[in-house]
């Protein structure tokens, strides 16, 4: 089974200089993991999870902080035609949920999340 079947193509982007408490704002009023950063031409260059927020949090950053220094850089992405075997491989081995899908060019077309993983690997929604 094919990425593009499970992974959600309403992703929630934004640029890298909103403040981590902007970006905790998005992260709660959406009910999201995580936020893709984009350039201006729409490719991938960043991701920031509730994690990274957290941890930001327990290191005293201010809230002002721009997201770019808590961001993880050039996050590990997959295609349109990666397996939903090879997106599970990528989440177990590098202890991550999120994962941005590209198209050919590197610009955002989706995210696939641990939970989109498993409700299509189980077929049931997991709420």
């Amino acid at each position: 089974m094919k990425v593009s079947i499970v992974m959600r193509k309403d992703v929630v982007k934004s640029k890298s200089d909103i403040s981590i408490k902007e970006a905790a704002i998005i992260l709660q009023r959406r009910r999201i993991g995580s936020i893709v950063i984009v350039d201006d031409e729409d490719k991938c260059v960043g991701i920031v999870t509730e994690r990274d927020i957290i941890r930001s949090i327990a290191h005293n950053m201010p809230l002002e902080t721009q997201i770019s220094r808590i961001m993880t850089a050039n996050p590990i992405t997959v295609g349109l035609d990666s397996s939903i075997a090879e997106v599970k491989a990528i989440m177990v081995n590098h202890r991550i949920r999120h994962v941005p899908v590209v198209d050919s060019e590197n610009k955002v077309v989706g995210i696939i999340s641990a939970r989109d993983l498993l409700e299509g690997l189980m077929g049931i929604p997991t709420f």
